[in-house]
């Protein structure tokens, strides 16, 4: 977390002084306990960086409300790789779709297709992972960050939308 400070703090004069700031700031104190707990749950390395990420971010977009660091910081210790790239891929698609498909009912249209198709390309899934994919979609549900809609359309593919919470994690890793 220390790095990234520094790093964020060298590429931006503006967030110097919010960064000075920082020792009295009640918020930050409570966001490093945060992640201090969620630390002590992973010793995975990638885990760990989007840990610092999140802190990062929420020092950037002056955002260190607890109620909505702690659901962030839990997801990124219980979401696996796999998870946040299906997370990503689907919120993409999803933008996609709901720019072209604004005459739809609910925004959707085709949506399961162009989402599984990308992640078929990507040779993320195969014929036999497709209870993977199903377990990142529950992991995804499970912290918030999407939810499975129903529908009239019969199909293997599950159709999932992406929460808002999900989208501003993936925001917060960048």
């Amino acid at each position: 977390v220390r790095d990234e400070l520094k790093r964020l703090y060298e590429q931006n004069d503006d967030l110097r002084d919010r960064i000075r700031s920082l020792e009295n700031n009640p918020g930050f104190t409570e966001a490093i306990s945060a992640l201090a707990l969620q630390a002590m749950r992973t010793s995975v390395r990638n885990r760990l960086k989007r840990l610092a990420r999140i802190i990062v971010n929420g020092v950037k977009y002056d955002d260190l409300a607890p109620e909505s660091l702690d659901d962030m910081l839990r997801a990124a210790t219980e979401l696996t790789d796999r998870d946040i790239i299906v997370l990503r891929t689907i919120n993409e698609q999803q933008h996609k779709v709901t720019i072209y498909r604004l005459d739809s009912v609910d925004g959707t249209v085709n949506f399961p297709r162009e989402v599984w198709q990308v992640l078929e390309q990507e040779k993320f899934i195969t014929p036999g992972n497709q209870m993977e994919l199903r377990s990142s979609l529950a992991r995804l549900q499970a912290v918030g960050f999407g939810a499975e809609i129903q529908t009239m359309e019969s199909s293997w593919r599950p159709r999932f939308l992406v929460a808002p919470q999900g989208e501003k994690f993936l925001s917060y890793l960048e």
